[in-house]
């Protein structure tokens, strides 16, 4: 059927439509104007102020990252051009029970740092951007501007670390009441939840019956949580993880969301079992969803290898009782004898598959694996070599290990539940060795799980067909959108906002290796976000038409 001819500001003309629904794909016009898709259907014979000819390629919904890091990298760098390459429209930030805001100077001296460089802080702070509250924060992303819509978590670790710094114990009643409250303002700022970061201090300090009164107050303005769970990677401990994170949802009333579900190292047996207690979850009236950056290499920070009760009091504690010949010693005797699930891989040997992301202070590290390392001080891996080098730095460092397997992972992106993401941020610099996932998550999954295609540039990442291209496409578009309880975008329908991506599914590929993930990806021919053109055939406009999504 011929829509009406009226006036449009753009019209994407000749594609095969996939909505976001999971339904198969249409072929149709789609007309834009003010920002919003005004129609879709047969256009021809209509005006429109700009055409683009999307030649019988896919016009899907633009990707929603519903786990990205990207707090402190978007008002670095607000082109966001590893984001939106790869088709990122909008990206869910505050993830891991660490966020931007709300902060203060004396919580940044206790946490080390803000997962960034001080020079960064600086140089934003010398551009007179600087905020202390949730509300402050959003507004400075807002003035600054960025590529793609900014959608926002409040951060457990902020809010315990605000209330009672990184102590080992639980808030008391004055405490809890100031976390309820610091909550209560990043959700009437905007927030569209909280998160959960129980494997990273000051969250591992944190017990159920807590977290329970936070999702109380999140609860109160309709948001959910998102929780990194405590252990991944022993069988029964990560069963026991899982259910916390379902439970803390349960006993609130609230939307629970699991991070990066994937099963770790040595434990790859359990991702069946984990998915089917979200299952279970929901048959009894349990709404929780799950997400994955699709993957093998995982990413952290080097101090998870330090025991919990060890970093009791904040980073510069734990540097002390790493300095301290008798409490090492300590510590390198209780991870022998328990094992804990951040030990257990380098445990039983694997030294060479666990990576140093970038250094400062010792560049010559920077991309090494810790066996390499320890050869370049002259000593045989160990615990001691990851103490040393948090010695040195004087600053959490980011981490890559091989902890993932691909059977696990297809379980896992194949099942209903799940959402990809990219767990990475805005790339602020070229050095360094980051994981890919940050400039290729999206076009991977439809080159390893959609065409089910290998790549010989990045053999690691193995194809196998085991999803349709429509259910892939769900994964990133509505299915995050209805998480986030975002109704105005996530389809290809009118009067939703025009975030869109225009690509080739025979040809989307992924560009980044491990070896060399400063690489964009290729095969998408156009990102819209709120009806203006970032991404052109490669390259990017250096518009900043995003919004600041406030729920």
């Amino acid at each position: 059927m011929q829509i009406q001819a009226r006036s449009f500001d753009l019209i994407i003309r000749d594609g095969k439509v996939i909505d976001g629904s999971g339904n198969p794909w249409f072929r149709a016009d789609v007309g834009i104007k003010d920002g919003k898709i005004v129609a879709v259907g047969d256009l021809s014979g209509t005006e429109a102020a700009r055409t683009m000819d999307a030649g019988g390629r896919v016009i899907s919904p633009g990707f929603i990252d519903m786990h990205n890091h990207a707090d402190i990298g978007i008002l670095v760098r607000p082109e966001a051009e590893n984001q939106v390459m790869q088709g990122v429209t909008t990206v869910v930030i505050g993830n891991c029970g660490s966020s931007a805001a709300p902060w203060n100077i004396e919580a940044a001296e206790v946490s080390g740092d803000l997962g960034v460089e001080d020079s960064v802080i600086r140089t934003l702070t010398e551009q007179g951007i600087h905020w202390e509250t949730f509300a402050e924060y959003l507004n400075q992303v807002e003035k600054r501007g960025a590529a793609p819509n900014v959608a926002a978590l409040v951060g457990h670790g902020n809010v315990r670390t605000l209330a009672l710094g990184w102590d080992n114990r639980p808030p008391e009643a004055a405490e809890l009441d100031k976390m309820r409250a610091i909550v209560a303002e990043a959700m009437e700022a905007g927030a569209f939840g909280i998160s959960y970061g129980l494997m990273y201090p000051p969250g591992f300090f944190a017990k159920l019956d807590e977290l329970v009164e936070m999702n109380k107050v999140v609860g109160q303005y309709g948001g959910f949580h998102a929780i990194h769970v405590r252990d991944e990677r022993n069988p029964e401990r990560f069963v026991k993880s899982v259910q916390e994170g379902i439970a803390i949802g349960e006993r609130a009333g609230t939307p629970a969301h699991i991070s990066h579900m994937e099963a770790h190292y040595p434990n790859w047996e359990m991702q069946t079992v984990v998915l089917e207690m979200l299952e279970d979850a929901r048959a009894r009236g349990m709404d929780v969803t799950c997400d994955v950056p699709p993957y093998l290499l995982s990413t952290s920070s080097l101090s998870v290898v330090v025991p919990d009760w060890a970093q009791d009091g904040g980073f510069g504690k734990m540097l002390a009782r790493l300095k301290d010949p008798a409490t090492r010693q300590q510590i390198k005797d209780f991870i022998a004898a328990e094992k804990p699930f951040a030990n257990r891989f380098f445990i039983d040997g694997n030294w060479d598959k666990g990576w140093l992301g970038e250094s400062v202070k010792n560049p010559e590290f920077t991309g090494k694996n810790l066996a390499e390392i320890a050869e370049m001080m002259g000593v045989e891996p160990s615990f001691d070599v990851a103490f040393d080098i948090l010695i040195k730095e004087g600053q959490d460092l980011t981490a890559h290990a091989q902890l993932h397997s691909e059977e696990a992972m297809r379980i896992l992106v194949a099942h209903p539940l799940s959402m990809i993401a990219t767990d990475a941020g805005v790339s602020i610099s070229n050095t360094g060795m980051a994981n890919p996932r940050g400039f290729g998550s999206y076009p991977v999954t439809f080159r390893k799980y959609v065409r089910g295609e290998d790549r010989a540039e990045e053999p690691l990442e193995r194809g196998k067909k085991i999803i349709t291209l429509e259910d892939a496409v769900r994964k990133m578009t509505s299915a995050p959108a209805q998480r986030l309880g975002l109704r105005d975008r996530g389809l290809v329908r009118e009067g939703m906002w025009a975030d869109l991506v225009v690509f080739d599914p025979l040809t989307i590929t992924d560009g980044s290796t491990y070896t060399n993930p400063y690489q964009y990806p290729t095969g998408i021919d156009y990102v819209l976000v709120n009806g203006q053109t970032v991404v052109e055939k490669g390259t990017h406009s250096g518009s900043l038409p995003g919004q600041v999504l406030r729920h």
